[in-house]
Formats: structure tokens, C-alpha cells, sequence
């Protein structure tokens, strides 16, 4: 028995020697299913033979629970993390020793870190296959095992040395942040953090690349190296994916901000390095001004921040609608209502607008002010083209309210003075 060679692929050798047309058959005619491998249902079989190594085969072999697979301490995703249908080999690995390695089986792992190599399972067309009765051969007869592979002089700091670091088929790579997580959802964020580097902000995309996509060991790649830099590399990559975006207004909404990612974030489970990815999304979206109305916290924790329109509504008690439109006539913001952008406030758009409050007067003050009757301050206003800056409060002309400063224009305009009879 090899090192780390598990109980299925020590079976495969066993069916070889008994030269069989198909493992499948082989494994059939002991009640075993080869073309939906369970691992420890072979590792049984095996342990019904006593023979040397029995116990560095049964620690080699990984254990599928469900949608669960165990290896070396470790827990990956079934579905997403490893296959046993579809094998593939290190050629060089292969060459210094003609036996399977169990850590062939895990998909997250694509280059061999002893020889800087990537696994491989297939020549031209065809495809190694776990029925075909050879490790390294295509059923239609394609050796790839590499004879003058030679092993790296020192093992390089990267995802695929990680992954078999955790799993010990490899001397472990530190990394203290993500150490303390399971390699499952380490490598779920790694997933979804490399894709986003990869496809760069993007209004709609797939959370993650597909198992087998060719990209996918890049994208692991990618994004150990953000999660292993701890959250100041994490709040780096967001600022990068949202920064590389489309700016439609000073203050988009958080989704236009982030772009697909967002969302990705939003339905990743809940798991502790989820969080950390979400906490991480909010921070970097409030040293930007830009957060959703579910996450804003209070307003009176963000003294010298913008504020939202409704944040204003609530302080001044006016609707929205309302601080809309003042907002809106002062200049203050632009006539838009796409839903991909915010209106906020800065603070000294903040004072404008309270000076513009505290200069309003309603319709019979403003009449009172001018010293005209209300039927000349109609007329007056509607040829000097002064309308009121907002109806508060009601719906009839009672509820309008003025501008101090523009009713100068109502008033009549005086020609100049005509000198005095001293200065004549």
C-alpha cells in the first residue's frame, strides 16, 4: 500500500492483477458499486484481507457522509470539493511511484505542489477512467505518466500546498486568520472571492465558477491570496471590485456599488467566515458613503457623514417626498429616480438646506411682508415668475411656502433718487 493511497484505488490494483476487462465488473461480482464510489464500502472489503499497511490505509482513506467527504481531519463538499468518478494524476508523482493518491480525488487542488505540476486526467480526447483497468493510461491507450519529473527544491506558499498542508499530506502552511475555519468554508469563500477577482465587477454572474471549470484553480488562487492577507486584504479586494465599477452618481445605491458581488455575499450560508466577508462588505461601503437604509446605523453616530433623504425627513419630520423636492429646487440633488442611486446630503449641503427651512414663510406672512393686498401678490408673482418653494403641511395655497429672499422681486422697483435742491 502507498502513502495516502486510498482503499478504492488500492482496490483498482487488486482488480488489476486479476486482470479483469473492467474494475466496474470486478467490484460488481464482490457486491461492490465502482461507478458510484463510497470509499469506506471499499476500505471494508479491503480490511477482510489482513495484510502490512492495513492502518495507513484506513487513515488514507476519505469517508463520504451525505454530501460530506472526510479527509485528514478535514471536511470538504461532496458535490463541490472532490470526485471519485472522474480521477486524475500528478504524471510525475505517478512516475516516482506507480500508485493513486488520495488527495487526487479533491478538485480544489489542480497543480501538484511537489513538482509543480497539474493534475491531469486527460490526452487529446480521451479520458483516464476509474473502470479502465490502468492508473495512468486513456482506455485508448495514452500514457501520461511523465518520466523526468523532478521535484521542487522548496514547496511553494500557495492554495493547493494549503490544502494539503491541512489534510497533512503536505507540511502545513500557516496562515492564522483562516487556520481557526473549515477548509470547507475556506474554500467556499476562496471560491467566491477568486471568481469576483477574475470577472471583476459585473452587474448579474454565477456566486461560483462551475466544479470542473478550467479557471478554477486560478480563482482558488486568487482568493487565498485575499483571505490570507486578514481583513485589511479583504477590505482591499472590495474596494477594488467596487471602485473598478460603474459610477452612475457620487452616491449609488450599495447593489450598484458592488455590483453581482453583493448578492453573491448576501446568499453565501451562514458561516463564520461568511460574516466576516459581509462585515467586511459594510465597512468598506460605509468609508464610502454608500450603505443600504437595512444597514445604516444611527444617524446620530455619523456627525460630518451625508445623510440619506430619509434620514433628513426623520430629523426635520418632513415626508420624503417633500425633502425631495425642496433638495431638488435648492439644487441640492438632481431630478432622479433610478433605484441604483441614493440622494444624500453632505454637510454643507446639510446647512443649505436649513437655512433655505429657516427662511420659508407661508403664503398670508409672505402677503404681509410685501404689503400687498393678496390679490396684487398673485398678480406679482405670476409676472415676476416667483412660485413657492414647497407646499408643507397641506394641500391647499395656505400650506405654500416662500423664500424671503425671493420675494425682493415683488416688490416695486424704485427709479433712482432725485437730488435735493442743496445739491442742485
Amino acid at each position: 500500500m502507498g502513502e495516502h493511497e486510498p482503499a478504492h484505488a488500492f482496490f483498482k490494483r487488486l482488480a488489476i492483477q486479476n486482470s479483469p476487462l473492467s474494475v466496474v465488473t470486478f467490484a460488481a461480482n464482490h457486491g461492490l458499486n465502482a461507478r458510484n464510489v463510497v470509499p469506506q464500502e471499499f476500505l471494508a472489503f479491503c480490511q477482510r484481507f489482513p495484510s502490512r499497511g492495513m492502518e495507513r490505509l484506513e487513515s488514507a482513506t476519505p469517508r463520504s457522509d451525505g454530501s460530506s467527504v472526510h479527509l485528514g481531519g478535514e471536511v470538504f463538499n461532496l458535490y463541490r470539493d472532490c470526485s471519485f468518478r472522474y480521477p486524475r494524476i500528478c504524471p510525475a508523482c505517478f512516475a516516482e511511484a506507480p500508485f493513486y493518491r488520495n488527495w487526487f480525488d479533491l478538485t480544489v487542488v489542480t497543480r501538484c505542489p511537489f513538482h509543480d505540476h497539474p493534475l491531469v486526467s486527460t490526452a487529446g480526447r480521451d479520458t483516464l477512467a476509474f473502470w479502465h483497468p490502468s492508473f495512468s493510461q486513456t482506455p485508448l491507450g495514452d500514457d501520461l505518466t511523465q518520466r523526468d519529473g523532478a521535484r521542487v527544491a522548496a514547496l511553494p506558499d500557495n492554495w493547493d500546498r494549503y490544502v494539503l498542508g491541512r489534510v497533512g499530506v503536505a507540511p502545513p502552511l500557516h496562515c492564522g486568520f483562516l487556520d481557526e475555519h473549515p477548509m470547507s468554508e475556506v474554500i467556499y469563500a476562496a471560491d467566491v472571492i477568486g471568481s469576483a477577482e477574475l470577472s471583476g465587477w459585473a452587474a448579474f454572474g454565477r456566486d461560483r465558477m462551475e466544479k470542473f471549470d478550467p479557471r478554477r484553480g486560478e480563482a482558488l488562487q486568487l482568493g487565498f491570496a485575499v483571505l490570507r492577507g486578514g481583513e485589511p486584504a479583504i477590505d482591499n479586494f472590495l474596494t477594488r471590485i467596487a471602485m473598478s465599477g460603474p459610477r452612475r452618481s457620487d452616491h449609488p445605491s450599495i447593489t450598484q456599488f458592488f455590483g453581482a458581488l453583493r448578492g453573491t455575499l448576501l446568499r453565501l450560508p451562514d458561516f463564520a467566515l461568511a460574516n466576516v466577508l459581509r462585515e467586511a462588505m459594510k465597512r468598506v461601503a460605509l468609508g464610502h458613503d454608500v450603505v443600504s437604509r437595512k444597514d445604516r446605523p444611527p444617524v446620530d453616530a455619523l456627525r460630518g457623514a451625508s445623510l440619506t433623504l430619509n434620514e433628513l425627513a426623520q430629523t426635520l419630520r418632513i415626508k420624503p417626498a417633500r425633502v425631495r423636492e425642496i433638495c431638488e429646487r435648492l439644487g441640492l440633488v438632481t431630478s432622479r429616480k433610478d433605484k441604483s442611486v441614493r440622494h444624500w446630503l453632505g454637510p454643507d449641503a446639510v446647512v443649505k438646506l436649513r437655512s433655505a427651512l429657516d427662511e420659508l414663510v407661508a403664503r398670508p406672512e409672505a402677503v404681509r411682508l410685501t404689503g400687498l393686498t393678496a390679490a396684487e401678490f398673485r398678480e406679482r408673482c405670476w409676472l415676476a415668475g416667483v412660485s413657492p418653494l414647497v407646499r408643507l403641511w397641506g394641500s391647499g395655497p395656505s400650506s405654500d411656502r416662500f423664500m424671503k429672499s425671493d420675494l425682493q422681486a415683488l416688490l416695486p422697483k424704485r427709479g433712482p433718487a432725485r437730488p435735493s435742491r442743496s445739491q442742485r
